[in-house]
């Protein structure tokens, strides 16, 4: 990265803006499941919190739309995050008010504070510059280390920049660093391996590593939309279900799918030839489900997947989005994983573009 990190300026005893991404899943009792998003802040945290400065966390939790509700709440999140960083966290809902400003910029030095959701304001997603401007009163720097929101142009993340010096935290700064490492220097041969629904999220990315991948490897909703192209390495067969009620009809070639019936998952062929391309690479880059895993029936090609990952013990591989992580959750080698990203949507831009709004966002580091 060109950008300045916390390592690149004086912190000490400073108040300090900290944008994570704790937008985490829970389980049926509200315990935290985590894929890292919290855990791998926690060296920025205590790199800073070490040199006496009050870190004020900022992060988002689900979609509230600018208003407040009790289920996005993020005070639900303090005792989770005090088990983590093993020390005491204030909570602060009042944070744009002078008054509580003054408070918590007056906390003793290495204090923890964790904000409300950023997104019961509007000006968050509007990247409001008022709002930018009265959030930055609360420190002297900022600090970006959410890479899995850092593709938004957001008042937190684009917005607080503008008028506060502003520097990478250490997971951005490496999460950003290895995907960048991996598409410009790959061992080859390099395999990208995508999934999902949303092919426009994906096309950018797919297009662009159709300059650069030794083979793309497309499953879930997108082949639809690309059956056509002849560079990328599409399903020979699915296993297709009725669009009403989801029942599994059976195997078809992928061009013969029944009317009423719907693709979702690729079939023992296509798993078959994934697995064995996945098996020679040297360099895999996986973002995406290939079937719809929400439903057990339609679980064995991203299954399929997992498994040629983790059994090539030669290749770095590199896995994220929300689905992809979530299914892995708990599985049995997803430790040989060589790196599972923060960010879904964010690891598709930055492939894509080769930065992010956020990033570009950062004070540059000097030349010379």
């Amino acid at each position: 990265m060109d950008q300045k990190t916390i390592k690149d300026i004086e912190i000490k005893n400073k108040p300090i803006l900290v944008r994570v991404d704790y937008n985490v899943d829970f389980d049926e009792s509200g315990q935290v499941l985590d894929d890292g998003g919290i855990i791998n802040t926690r060296e920025t945290v205590d790199f800073l919190t070490s040199r006496g400065a009050r870190v004020f966390l900022i992060s988002h939790l689900g979609r509230p739309q600018g208003k407040q509700e009790a289920k996005s709440s993020l005070e639900k999140l303090l005792p989770y995050l005090e088990e983590i960083f093993q020390k005491k966290i204030e909570f602060s809902t009042d944070y744009l008010k002078p008054q509580e400003q003054k408070r918590l910029k007056n906390l003793s030095a290495g204090a923890v504070v964790l904000l409300e959701n950023i997104r019961f304001f509007p000006g968050e997603k509007e990247n409001d510059a008022k709002f930018s401007k009265k959030l930055a009163q609360l420190g002297e720097i900022y600090v970006n280390d959410a890479f899995g929101a850092s593709h938004r142009k957001h008042a937190s993340i684009v917005g607080l920049p503008k008028y506060l010096p502003a520097v990478a935290g250490l997971l951005l700064e490496k999460e950003a660093d290895l995907i960048t490492r991996l598409i410009s220097q790959p061992v080859r041969p390099f395999v990208f391996m995508v999934g999902g629904v949303k092919i426009k999220t994906r096309l950018g990315p797919i297009n662009r590593m159709v300059k650069i991948a030794d083979a793309i490897l497309v499953g879930g909703d997108l082949t639809d939309h690309l059956k056509t192209r002849t560079d990328l390495v599409l399903p020979e067969d699915v296993v297709a279900g009725d669009k009403q009620t989801r029942e599994k009809i059976g195997v078809f070639n992928f061009d013969q799918v029944p009317k009423g019936a719907e693709q979702l998952d690729i079939g023992p062929k296509a798993r078959d030839k994934f697995s064995q391309i996945i098996s020679q690479a040297k360099t895999i880059i996986w973002n995406g489900p290939v079937g719809m895993i929400e439903n057990e029936y339609y679980q064995a090609g991203t299954e399929a997947i997992f498994q040629a990952i983790i059994n090539n013990s030669a290749a770095i591989s590199l896995v994220g989005g929300g689905d992809t992580l979530a299914f892995l959750r708990g599985r049995k080698g997803v430790s040989k994983i060589t790196y599972r990203s923060t960010g879904g949507g964010a690891m598709l831009k930055l492939i894509e573009q080769g930065s992010l709004a956020g990033i570009e966002a950062l004070d540059k580091k000097e030349v010379g």
